[in-house]
C-alpha cells in the first residue's frame, strides 16, 4: 500500500525506495540475527506497484555485499517529523525492552 501508484496510499515509495529499505533490513539482520530474514508479500491496490515492489525487494535480497556498499543514505534533519516518529516508536519499544536504542 506504500507504493507511489497505490490509490489508497500517500507514502509515494518508489522501486528504489523498496530496494533501499530491503538493503537496510538486510544490514540490520546481518548485525543482529546472523542475516536471517522473513519477508511476507501483501498485495496493495496497484498491480504496477506490486510488480515493482516485489522486483525491488528480490533485487535487494540477491545483491552481493560489494553492491550493497553503493547504497546512498540520506539523514533526515533533526526535529523533522521522521525523527519524531522514530523517537516515539523507540520509546514504546524501550518500555518493553530495557536497553533498546542504547549503544
Amino acid at each position: 500500500d506504500a507504493h507511489r501508484d497505490d490509490p489508497l496510499a500517500g507514502m509515494e515509495v518508489t522501486e528504489q525506495g523498496y530496494r533501499t529499505m530491503t538493503l537496510l533490513v538486510r544490514e540490520l539482520a546481518e548485525e543482529i540475527c546472523q542475516g536471517r530474514l522473513i519477508f511476507v508479500l501483501e498485495g496493495g491496490y496497484a498491480l504496477s506497484g506490486l510488480e515493482e515492489g516485489t522486483s525491488a525487494v528480490l533485487s535487494g535480497l540477491l545483491e552481493t555485499s560489494e553492491a550493497r556498499k553503493t547504497v546512498a543514505t540520506q539523514e533526515a534533519p533533526r526535529g523533522s517529523s521522521l525523527w519524531s516518529l522514530v523517537d516515539a516508536a523507540s520509546q514504546v519499544h524501550a518500555r518493553a525492552n530495557p536497553g533498546f536504542g542504547s549503544p
